[in-house]
């Protein structure tokens, strides 16, 4: 069960072996039922304290396939994603990340990460100044008149 997972993972000392052991748990649980919201979230997780990106980013990949991220998912996802920015492939993938997470999700926080991302890395783009212009534009339209944030 859930439960019985989150205490042999509280009870593992960050042994390696339990924590891969807990992981292969999760995943085999999702297959069986890949509509179960939280072992997506557990998995993504524990996927980040053992330090695997490339899976916390397949579990995440597949869990946007079915369900809307919160606000938090996105964040911390491009959060992750963000220290490999300074790679040119990983540069565009972070943008495609930005856009798929507010085309996904409507907030004030991830447009103000984008914008800041906008700003920080329009030298490596070909647009230049325009990248971060277009993107203040479209965030003032999008979350602009926020009632609490805006």
């Amino acid at each position: 069960s859930y439960v019985h997972l989150i205490k042999m993972e509280e009870s593992s000392d960050s042994d390696g072996d339990s924590l891969s052991g807990i992981i292969d748990e999760i995943r085999a649980k999702i297959v069986s039922n890949p509509y179960h919201y939280d072992s997506y979230v557990h998995l993504i997780k524990l996927l980040r304290q053992a330090g695997d990106l490339d899976g916390a980013r397949t579990a995440r990949n597949d869990m946007a396939n079915i369900f809307p991220l919160s606000e938090s998912l996105w964040l911390q996802w491009i959060k992750d994603e963000l220290p490999l920015a300074s790679l040119p492939d990983a540069l565009l993938d972070l943008r495609l990340l930005f856009e798929r997470a507010i085309d996904d999700y409507l907030t004030v926080s991830i447009w103000m990460e984008y914008c800041q991302f906008a700003v920080d890395k329009m030298s490596e783009f070909t647009e230049g100044i325009e990248f971060p212009r277009q993107i203040y534009e479209r965030a003032i339209t999008a979350v602009g008149l926020h009632t609490s944030k805006g």
